[in-house]
């Protein structure tokens, strides 16, 4: 957090990007901690089931619904501060974080699966399901589209700005990590007959991935906001760091 927060010359900023990462991140934990909490009183029959709106893994539920605020304020706070300081890194990791939030709100990468096999009955699969398989050829479609205008907008960016916009990329590496490995690590669970190996694995390793997920978009929207904070007090635009 330190390295993060020393970017800024702003003297209000480390204070100001710590304050909104705690915030957020303590609504995340807050959301799994009761998810868990319901997931034991249902164990204990004490609840019929979990409401869907506080379900961690529901795609309507408030713990999802709360991460697509996350990417449409990076997106939105990236925007405003490619349009103050015409710095092209700012506006491809806003479009970046603009396709995060239309995969994860449309189910993009779901529907284009459901599409491929139909259009596409012998698509070949290398082993994994068809609806795995689907849904990686649509991953990779998605990032035919975003990796060239990342390749312009960072290619395109004066080297001084590197170090600050690196740390949104970092951000988005780690809802990739989460996003991914999460999910290639519960493959082998599908190969194991112990229900209650399965159970808990699958359980764990959700609660992994969709804590990770939430707790990187924490901290690069609490970034982008202390990065916007730090450049909407300069008098005239800036097209890169002062030396």
């Amino acid at each position: 957090m330190r390295r993060i927060v020393d970017l800024f010359r702003f003297p209000d900023a480390p204070r100001l990007v710590s304050r909104w990462f705690w915030t957020l991140a303590l609504i995340d934990l807050a959301l799994v901690a009761l998810f868990l909490a319901l997931r034991l009183m249902q164990g204990f029959d004490m609840i019929p089931r979990i409401p869907p709106r506080l379900d961690i893994f529901s795609d309507t539920g408030l713990p999802e619904r709360f991460n697509h605020a996350k990417w449409a304020g990076i997106a939105f706070l990236l925007l405003l501060t490619f349009h103050r300081l015409r710095v092209p890194a700012l506006l491809a990791m806003s479009v970046l974080f603009l396709l995060i939030l239309a995969d994860d709100s449309m189910r993009l990468h779901e529907r284009g699966s459901e599409a491929l096999a139909i259009l596409w009955p012998n698509m070949p699969t290398f082993g994994m399901t068809r609806a795995e398989a689907g849904e990686v050829t649509t991953w990779s479609l998605l990032g035919a589209v975003v990796v060239p205008i990342l390749a312009w907008g960072f290619l395109s960016t004066p080297r001084d700005w590197w170090p600050r916009i690196r740390w949104p990329m970092l951000g988005f590496a780690g809802i990739l990590f989460f996003a991914i490995g999460m999910d290639v690590a519960q493959q082998p669970l599908w190969f194991i007959d112990n229900q209650a190996i399965f159970y808990w694995g699958k359980l764990g390793l959700g609660l992994i991935e969709d804590t990770g997920e939430a707790v990187f978009g924490s901290l690069t929207l609490a970034y982008c906001i202390g990065l916007w904070h730090l450049h909407a007090r300069a008098s005239e635009p800036v097209h890169a760091p002062a030396e």
